[in-house]
């Protein structure tokens, strides 16, 4: 069998501050804060005002004047903070993960709600979180697996709904059916959302947790986390560790001996 090494290729010669990508596109901030699109626009999630099935951008193209700070994109939508801290959401809209009230799809930004003090946003699969400069932490979208965390799995939730009333959230990262945050000044780790993959890491390996479930750290304290398609990854201090489906050995753990880890493993490097 023959293998290939991909080689990297510079995307273009300016500076760029950030980037995130959904399942099948990508967005970027420049240095001086415009934002940038490309990939797939069949749901409008690049918000060029396009969503034609099968519209390609192959090139990164702007969206609007606007300076950005922050981007994140999920299967088919995007969320984007503004210099202003306000949150602009466009693309699919099908499980209410825009947070307009609506589920109908939008191809250019669109503000959600009235609020100016956005820090971090997250979202991927068809749900959204973010997380207020005061330290709140809030979701919206698709509830049905507890990813949301608000103890209400079911309908979805079509508005910004605080979770909990805690106001020491540092981080928040979406997966696709689960959600994972940090919270504290040495933090500590939450999870929420389905479980049957063991991506939450409670243990239990089963069902969902509908709110935030603490995750004990293995050594020291959590310092940042990664949660992805029912997997989660995470660093403490001194070590880094995963959990969740090893099906496709994506949790870098060597050899698997089970299809599941429900707890954090040590990634040894």
């Amino acid at each position: 069998m023959t293998t290939s090494t991909p080689t990297p290729a510079q995307l273009a010669t300016d500076r760029w501050a950030a980037i995130d990508g959904g399942s099948q596109h990508f967005c970027a901030i420049r240095a001086d804060g415009g934002l940038y699109c490309w990939g797939d626009d069949a749901n409008g999630a690049l918000g060029l005002g396009g969503g034609t099935p099968g519209a390609l951008r192959l090139l990164p193209s702007r969206v609007g004047s606007e300076t950005w700070s922050a981007v994140s994109g999920g299967d088919v939508h995007t969320c984007a903070i503004r210099a202003d801290r306000s949150i602009w959401c466009w693309g699919g809209n099908g499980h209410a993960q825009l947070g307009d009230g609506t589920t109908a799809a939008h191809a250019t930004p669109m503000r959600v709600g009235a609020a100016t003090d956005w820090a971090s946003v997250s979202v991927e699969g068809t749900h959204s979180c973010a997380i207020k400069t005061g330290g709140t932490l809030w979701c919206w979208g698709d509830a049905r697996f507890g990813q949301l965390g608000l103890g209400i799995p079911g309908a979805d939730i079509s508005a910004p709904t605080q979770v909990g009333t805690a106001t020491d959230w540092q981080s928040v990262s979406a997966g696709q059916f689960h959600t994972c945050g940090l919270r504290g000044a040495t933090p500590d780790l939450y999870c929420w959302g389905f479980n049957g993959s063991g991506a939450v890491g409670d243990g239990s390996g089963s069902g969902e947790e509908d709110s935030p479930t603490m995750i004990t750290p293995p050594t020291s304290h959590w310092t940042n986390v990664t949660a992805g398609w029912q997997s989660t990854c995470a660093s403490t201090t001194v070590n880094e560790y995963c959990w969740g489906d090893d099906r496709l050995i994506r949790l870098g753990l060597g050899p698997r001996t089970m299809m599941s880890l429900l707890t954090p493993t040590l990634v040894s490097f």
